[in-house]
């Protein structure tokens, strides 16, 4: 066998890790071994070394390390450390004082550095060539040891190694597998991953390798790459062979972990051949199921899991294995109890040589099941729970308005008849009562619909000034019948238009100011409007400040709270629901736009709110700019009412005189019919709720009649209903118009005109 380690090899590639590594790896050996610098002085040592030497390796220090007594010595090793060479001599070590060492000692140079490695001699032979002792320290030990190139090819090898691999030891370069330890289907991993961090650095781990035999064993193998200029070799050490594993153990301990994990798993498996007859149920499934033994499930056929009513079901799943060989999705099965559960499953047919069978797997998803049909009951009961609501706020809106609009109108009649100041003053008192109840209505629907989600922003062209100046004058004279002092501050120009909801722009200021009306008893209430343009839209700020009661910082953080008012006590002293802010914090918001507040208690309270608007285009709709028709074009109309209400029969019949239209009444859904087909009238005004039958199914009638004329008379919905939608269902359902209550006389009339294509060319 070509010598292990000569010292051109050991020279010209192992450097400082091979010293290293014989070190670390064989302190066990019989054989000491030392490293010295060039003074002789010790620098590490083996386990053999310290306990032939008696010296403490930690305890090691230069000033008190062992020397080499003789001068032929010291002078025979300086002549020798230029030669580059091992080289044997004898001498004394004096590792403590009055005690010394007599023998040989071989040397080796470690290269690029000023260390010698030292192999202490008990038993000398002139006449053997000084890399036998190496040699041998290598070669006699059980472990393996390879070295290779940087392509893993084999340059030297140990006995054991030659053994266990079956190396051939005439074809060492490069003949023989530096990889064999590896299983071949591992040999592209280790090259593609583990090998590009070795390059750096070392390699240990507890691995599988496979000798000549074919035999499997477990080792601690260490991998050391060894680089010196641009040379790389790889120093392989396999240690501490763990133990010899058989094919037959492999494949036993294979089948104790595929059964452990069946045992223990919380995963539902189960086998079955291709007709359901169950084979095997692991634990978890027995326990799911409330079976004690596997040995009642076995045998018998899947069936005995379903319900008599999922038995097709069964069925279908024993076809889909049969025809695709996988099946999967949520079956409903019955445990041993007859409780029902739900397990989503995905199952495969196997074929082996002579025998075919089913694996399933499926996980318990009945609670998520029964958390999703209490959702799905949850969810009808809140649908349903919001119909009611929707149901219970119409009937509300219906019974309110009609009364109010009987309240308004009849006051409107009574106005046209009184004479004295005094009549006119209880007229005035009486429309300030209806107006203040109708506000009041209309903030409990808009809430309501805001919390329903049926709230909706219009955006229409409409006259900034116009709009701010129409919602402030009545709000001013209301201050001055306070005896408040008001002052307005604004830079808002008539000549802007702008893109936005003048309707909900005037709800925010109303609300505003005759809340600050509300809470001042006496100084000044003060609005400043600014209007600016900016990033290209433009910027309305509106404030509104009182020099009222204030409020609290305790309570300004819930001041835009539906239902809540500053303190309990004002609701009694100066009235309202608490709706009012509420209302106006989401009608900004819904705009996009903030709203703030501040105060302080008897000092009055600042509101100011932002909104951005765009500019509008000239051609788009005016809305304020509608103008009333002319009642010279009403006189002879011929108009059904029906209506069953006598004040609010009594209020249209007075309307519809004052522009000489003709009229029927008909006060029940029969009566209507029956005036709409034996008469010819030009517009139809439909109230919505009769006491015999609704408006929408009088109109479906009348749409439905044989008589075209007759069929396709203009019909407008009158009615209390003010809720979101009502509008277009009344229009789909064949009407022409909408009116809700309470109604003006010119809002009366803009219907029939709108529906007649009257033309609007007066007031």
């Amino acid at each position: 066998m070509k010598t292990l380690f000569n010292s051109s090899f050991y020279s010209n590639i192992l450097a400082q890790e091979f010293v290293t590594n014989v070190l670390q790896w064989y302190d066990g050996l019989l054989l000491p071994v030392i490293v010295v610098n060039d003074h002789l002085n010790i620098l590490n040592l083996n386990s053999s070394a310290e306990s032939f030497l008696k010296l403490n390796n930690v305890a090691l220090e230069l000033t008190s390390t062992l020397q080499i007594e003789t001068e032929a010595f010291n002078s025979s090793l300086k002549n020798l450390i230029q030669l580059n060479d091992s080289f044997r001599l004898s001498g004394k070590l004096l590792p403590q004082k009055n005690e010394y060492f007599q023998g040989d000692f071989v040397f080796y140079p470690v290269l690029n550095s000023s260390s010698w490695l030292v192999f202490i001699e008990t038993n000398i032979v002139p006449t053997q060539p000084e890399t036998v002792l190496l040699e041998t320290l290598l070669l006699n030990t059980k472990d393996v040891i390879i070295i290779t190139s940087s392509r893993f090819e084999v340059i030297n090898f140990n006995t054991r190694a030659a053994e266990f691999y079956g190396f051939d030891i005439h074809s060492i370069d490069g003949q023989n597998d530096g990889l064999c330890w590896l299983d071949p289907n591992q040999k592209y991993e280790f090259l593609q991953h583990t090998l590009p961090k070795l390059v750096n650095g070392i390699y240990q781990n507890i691995t599988t390798i496979n000798s000549k035999s074919g035999q499997v064993y477990k080792a601690n193998l260490r991998i050391t790459p060894i680089k010196h200029e641009h040379s790389l070799a790889y120093f392989i050490i396999q240690l501490e062979i763990i133990r010899n594993i058989s094919t037959e153990q492999l494949i036993s301990a294979s089948q104790k972990r595929y059964f452990d994990f069946i045992k223990h798993t919380q995963a539902l498996i189960c086998t079955h051949d291709i007709h359901g007859k169950i084979l095997s149920v692991n634990p978890a499934s027995l326990k799911a199921l409330g079976y004690d033994h596997e040995r009642e499930l076995v045998d018998k056929s899947l069936s005995i899991l379903f319900d008599n009513k999922d038995l097709g079901a069964f069925q279908q799943y024993i076809a889909n294995i049969k025809q695709n060989g996988e099946a999967s999705g949520v079956m409903r099965v019955v445990g041993r109890s007859r409780n029902i559960m739900y397990w989503v499953y995905k199952n495969y047919l196997v074929k082996e040589e002579g025998i075919s069978y089913v694996v399933g797997s499926a996980q318990d998803i009945s609670d998520r099941i029964l958390v999703e049909k209490e959702l799905k009951k949850a969810k009808i009961l809140a649908e349903n729970a919001l119909k009611t609501r929707e149901q219970f706020l119409a009937n509300v809106s219906h019974e309110l308005r009609t009364p109010l609009h009987g309240v308004l109108g009849v006051n409107n009649l009574l106005k046209e008849t009184i004479n004295t100041d005094l009549q006119k003053k209880y007229t005035r008192m009486i429309d300030k009562s209806a107006e203040s109840l109708l506000f009041l209505v209309n903030d409990i629907l808009d809430i309501a619909k805001m919390e329903a989600g049926q709230f909706t922003i219009e955006s229409i062209s409409f006259d900034l000034f116009h709009t701010i100046d129409k919602a402030l004058q009545p709000l001013i004279i209301k201050i001055r019948e306070k005896k408040l002092d008001f002052e307005l501050l604004k830079n808002v120009s008539s000549e802007i238009r702008l893109i936005g909801d003048p309707h909900r722009l005037t709800q925010i200021i109303t609300n505003l100011v005759n809340n600050a009306i509300k809470f001042t008893s006496e100084g000044i209430i003060r609005v400043k409007i600014t209007l600016n343009f900016e990033d290209n839209c433009y910027k309305l700020n509106f404030a509104v400040q009182d020099s009222g009661i204030g409020i609290t910082d305790d309570l300004l953080s819930t001041i835009f709270e539906a239902y809540t008012q500053a303190d309990d006590s004002h609701g009694r002293l100066y009235g309202g629901t608490g709706l009012g802010l509420s209302i106006v914090k989401k009608l900004v918001e819904a705009q996009n736009g903030t709203i703030s507040v501040s105060s302080e208690l008897n000092k009055g309270s600042l509101f100011s709110f932002q909104l951005n608007y765009k500019k509008a285009q000239e051609f788009l709709y005016k809305k304020e700019d509608v103008k009333h028709p002319s009642l010279a074009h009403f006189k002879d109309l011929r108009i059904l009412i029906v209506e069953d209400n006598l004040v609010n029969q009594m209020i249209a019949k007075h309307l519809l005189d004052k522009c000489y239209a003709k009229y029927d009444l008909a006060e029940s859904g029969d009566k209507a019919i029956s005036f709409a087909l034996n008469n010819v009238y030009d517009v139809i005004l439909m109230d919505i709720q009769l006491p015999d039958m609704s408006g929408e199914e009088i109109t479906y009638m009348i749409r439905n009649c044989d008589q075209l004329e007759k069929a396709q008379v203009p019909i407008i919905a009158i009615t209390a209903n003010a809720m979101k939608g009502d509008s277009a269902k009344y229009l789909k359902s064949g009407m022409n118009g909408y009116l809700s209550k309470p109604y003006s006389a010119i809002d009366l009339y803009n219907q029939i005109a709108l529906a007649l294509n009257i033309p609007v060319d007066g007031h």
